[in-house]
């Protein structure tokens, strides 16, 4: 990450060595390289959940791919709201957390 944040903040930290009164910054180039990180970060945790996936079993393998997709954790950043029936009590999310991981 630190890598990732010194590529990103190049142009700003040459305007600062330089002691530029003006920033301008090349917003092609920045987004190029925002687009690198974005991809380069993306390759290196699919290959560490490759490299995970093939270190488990079969049920750790369907649990890791259930929990990878998409809107997997939304129950559990969903709000509170009462009315809707979306309160869990101690029990009921033990419960909850049980069935979706098979605990």
């Amino acid at each position: 990450e630190y890598g990732f944040s010194i590529r990103a903040t190049k142009q700003l930290t040459e305007a600062i060595y330089r002691q530029d009164t003006e920033y301008i910054e090349n917003e092609e180039e920045l987004h190029d390289i925002k687009q690198n990180i974005r991809k380069e970060r993306a390759s290196f945790y699919k290959e560490k959940q490759e490299k995970l996936l093939s270190e488990v079993t079969e049920l750790g393998r369907l649990m890791i791919n259930l929990a990878s997709e998409k809107g997997a954790s939304s129950w559990l950043t969903a709000l509170p709201l009462k009315d809707f029936g979306y309160v869990l009590n101690k029990q009921q999310f033990a419960d909850a957390l049980a069935l979706r991981y098979s605990f």
